[in-house]
């Protein structure tokens, strides 16, 4: 299997290493690193291998397209015995890193995220897609205001967090908002022990986690909603798939909202508590699933397929085996050293999309009962 890029009109390959990494939630741009020697003597033509920042390339594994985007580094090294270069290609959702909200006039009264994100990102040269489960992204918020200085990527995801939006990328260089559909138990691809496994490590970790969240805030008043109706909304309840010591936790709100909106701001944080408590990385040989796609292609498009893993040595309860997670992260790599490899890490439902409460057929390690939120 082959990787190449296209830049500048022509392709280039002939790479000792090359890796690509896509997440969910946690990052929201994807980048590759490719590494090869070149050709530096004095007196030599110049070298194929010869791109600059800002050059735009598309990415290709095994003739499948993976990233749209531009050289964001080039790192050169050499003395008697090497002669290296580095590139790394980003997407370009990594320009909402860089570039602030224009904040003029930087208000918005009764929109949706829908009409809001995209026009924001455009000015970045970012286009927006929402997919998957959008149920309450409708809403309208009553007034949104931008913060001079404020980062693109932080005012998006100070909107996403109050319709439970977690954020990704595409291969066409699109950032991706979106929650995981309740995809159920069943498994397009099973990571078996002994099989395709190469490599795997678990973390159950509850660090960070809580079996109680509430969250506080207001919303505007008017004639119709005033004093303790419009200055305290709150929304609670359990954190389902934690088992460690009681531990409460209060947050407010990023921004004002009704107690829909609190219920919203709820569960995408639940997503992200549950993120860290659970975690599957497993290493499996080559780029390919069964079907002939990329696993980061199949597994981390706009309907995400669920996923089993069996392995007694992991999961010695339950069978060893755990089903119905979704793939949070795919890292394609290919070196001399290591060969072609696909690092592949799962994550419960609960982490990424509207199933907040229980995760299914998750094993007696993450599903303990839980109950729904109340509003107050």
């Amino acid at each position: 299997m082959s990787a190449y890029i296209v830049a500048n009109g022509q392709r280039v390959e002939g790479w000792e290493m090359v890796e690509i990494n896509r997440e969910h939630a946690v990052y929201y741009y994807s980048y590759m690193r490719l590494r090869a020697s070149e050709n530096t003597d004095a007196g030599a033509s110049p070298p194929t291998f010869s791109l600059y920042p800002g050059d735009p390339v598309n990415a290709y594994l095994a003739g499948q397209k993976v990233i749209q985007g531009s050289v964001m580094s080039r790192q050169v090294v050499y003395n008697k015995q090497i002669h290296s270069v580095e590139i790394i290609v980003v997407s370009p959702a990594q320009n909402l890193d860089a570039a602030t909200v224009d904040a003029d006039p930087g208000q918005y009264v009764n929109q949706t995220i829908k009409q809001i994100v995209p026009e924001v990102c455009k000015k970045a040269g970012v286009n927006v897609r929402f997919v998957g489960d959008l149920s309450g992204t409708d809403k309208p918020f009553s007034r949104i205001s931008e913060q001079i200085g404020e980062r693109i990527i932080d005012f998006v995801l100070r909107l996403a967090q109050m319709r439970q939006l977690h954020p990704s990328d595409d291969e066409n260089g699109n950032l991706l908002l979106g929650r995981a559909d309740n995809i159920g138990s069943t498994s397009g691809a099973v990571l078996r022990e002994g099989d395709n496994i190469e490599q795997a490590r678990l973390l159950i970790n509850y660090d960070y986690g809580a079996d109680y969240l509430r969250k506080k805030g207001h919303q505007p008043g008017d004639d119709e909603t005033n004093g303790t109706q419009s200055s305290e909304v709150m929304y609670e309840g359990k954190v389902a798939n934690y088992k460690g010591p009681s531990r409460r936790r209060t947050e407010h709100m990023p921004e004002v909202g009704d107690i829909t909106d609190a219920q919203l701001n709820w569960k995408h944080a639940i997503n992200i508590m549950q993120l860290p408590m659970f975690e599957i990385v497993i290493t499996v040989p080559g780029w390919l699933t069964d079907s002939g796609k990329l696993w980061i292609l199949e597994y981390m498009g706009d309907k995400p397929k669920p996923i089993s893993v069996f392995s007694p040595m992991l999961l010695p309860r339950d069978g060893g085996q755990i089903s119905g997670l979704l793939v949070r992260a795919v890292k394609h790599h290919q070196s001399n050293e290591m060969g072609t490899l696909t690092e592949i890490t799962c994550a419960t439902q609960a982490s990424l999309g509207e199933d907040a409460l229980h995760t299914k057929d998750a094993g007696s390690y993450i599903n303990p009962p839980g109950g729904p939120g109340t509003a107050r």
